[in-house]
């Protein structure tokens, strides 16, 4: 506002702009009045983006694997790839704050082509090192699967590094917006031909949410850890994990429980018989090292 933040014009259109983008960070029809705050964030955001490009450009990313359980059994039957970015210092990122950085900045491709390929890559070493993880699940954004690269590419990543396709898993989480754009749903479908399985991620938000499965090739379906926090205690909660659970069955897809963090929780999902697990109770997100030694 003049004359109290700047006094000439592009100063004042320069911090109206700040102010308009924070305001789109926080949703739609919002407004926000410009603060000095504004232009330090914009400056440390703009500095995150440029950091991470970098990162991607050196391959310094890493990527550690939380295990999945068959629950029955004890044993492991996939792992979940998870990017991490250990930044130089100390001051890391969250996973959620990292991947919202590559959405905002947009290099989620990027991201997502790196997770691909560093996954068939480990994947390759332990399969050499006589170590099956069985799948291996990667988390694609909604920015690739609208991609009609997408399947070509990974074609070439399964080639490169001799994986069965059995092997390789595409977790998605924008379920309505994908059902919507065809694009996406060919790519689903073209994946699918490939042999590639596809997992819808953090299920279990509503009824709605059948008719996108109806309308994707979906193959597994992964209870949203919010949905497993309080099972079995909490009658609700078990209603929907159960409902989720025999809809799954119904559909002929295979079923994961997320959030697994109790003997409680685990018990439950073990009278489920043939549902899978995957939570702190089992394992943290382990690195390839550890991961090879699991399957020792």
């Amino acid at each position: 506002i003049f004359p109290d933040d700047a006094e000439s014009a592009s100063h004042l259109l320069s911090y109206a702009d700040t102010a308009m983008y924070r305001a789109k960070q926080q949703g739609r029809n919002d407004w926000r009045f410009y603060t000095a705050d504004m232009t330090r964030a914009a400056v440390e955001h703009l500095a995150l983006v440029e950091a991470l490009r970098t990162a991607l450009d050196e391959n310094s990313l890493t990527q550690l694997y939380q295990p999945q359980y068959d629950c029955n059994t004890g044993l492991p039957v996939g792992v979940e790839a998870l990017a991490r970015w250990a930044r130089p210092g100390g001051n890391n990122l969250g996973p959620r704050r990292f991947i919202t950085l590559a959405e905002q900045a947009g290099l989620a491709r990027r991201l997502d082509r790196w997770s691909l390929e560093a996954a068939c890559k480990q994947l390759r070493s332990w399969l050499e090192e006589a170590h099956d993880p069985g799948r291996v699940s990667v988390n694609l954004s909604i920015h690739s699967l609208t991609d009609d690269t997408l399947p070509e590419a990974m074609e070439a990543v399964l080639r490169e590094y001799a994986i069965p396709p059995h092997h390789l898993q595409v977790e998605i989480k924008e379920l309505a917006l994908l059902s919507e754009r065809p694009a996406a749903k060919d790519c689903l479908q073209a994946l699918i031909s490939l042999g590639i399985d596809i997992a819808v991620d953090d299920f279990g938000s509503g009824y709605a949410a059948l008719e996108y499965l109806r309308a994707l090739p979906v193959t597994t379906l992964k209870i949203d850890a919010a949905f497993m926090h309080g099972v079995p205690a909490d009658e609700e909660q078990t209603i929907i994990a159960n409902t989720v659970i025999a809809m799954g069955r119904a559909l002929g897809m295979s079923v994961v429980a997320k959030g697994i963090e109790s003997a409680e929780q685990a018990d439950f999902i073990r009278h489920q018989h043939g549902v899978q697990g995957q939570g702190y109770y089992f394992s943290r997100p382990l690195n390839p090292e550890q991961v090879g030694a699991l399957l020792d």
